[in-house]
């Protein structure tokens, strides 16, 4: 097998860029498309107990309403035509209920949609190590002097970048 032409190295590295650019946005599409599903998800888990939360709620109202027409009789009775007659008063009012799902909702979301940011992150940064990877072999391939090639040589390493603790030199701690 013959080494590479320049001509198609250079098409190779112009593929390779369209193509992770492609699977760069499958990838923020499907983090799109994993919300929803998170978002489907949580809305079934809850669905009966926020029905139950509905029809307490709407119960509530009508007892409210029922209370305020019992007032509104009741006022009439006592102060006859005095008694505003354009809309009956709101004289009895419900505290508004909090509905006990919410917060395990939130929290819920907030714990998927983290687990997904963190998916998606891994998988960019996999993605953009590949594409170097591949990259790199490409224009290493084409490198002639051993100076080109020791080039990628020079370059630090992450561990060079950020060595290992040691408990002495945080803090003094031992």
């Amino acid at each position: 097998m013959g080494k590479m032409t320049k001509a198609e190295r250079t098409e190779l590295v112009r593929l390779l860029r369209a193509r992770f650019k492609m699977l760069r946005a499958d990838v923020t599409a499907r983090e799109a498309e994993l919300i929803a599903e998170l978002d489907e998800q949580i809305d079934a888990d809850f669905a009966a107990g926020q029905k139950v939360f509905d029809d307490a709620m709407f119960e509530l109202r009508l007892a409210v309403d029922e209370a305020n027409r019992k007032a509104n009789d009741i006022g009439r009775r006592l102060w006859g035509e005095r008694w505003p007659t354009k809309t009956d008063q709101d004289i009895v009012r419900a505290q508004p209920i909090p509905n006990p799902g919410v917060e395990e909702r939130r929290r819920r979301k907030s714990a998927g949609s983290s687990e997904i940011e963190s998916r998606v992150k891994k998988a960019l940064m996999e993605l953009n190590r590949q594409e170097i990877t591949l990259l790199t072999e490409l224009t290493v391939g084409a490198l002639e002097t051993a100076e080109a090639k020791g080039f990628f040589d020079r370059l630090p390493s992450v561990t060079e970048l950020v060595p290992a603790y040691r408990m002495r030199e945080i803090g003094g701690l031992s």
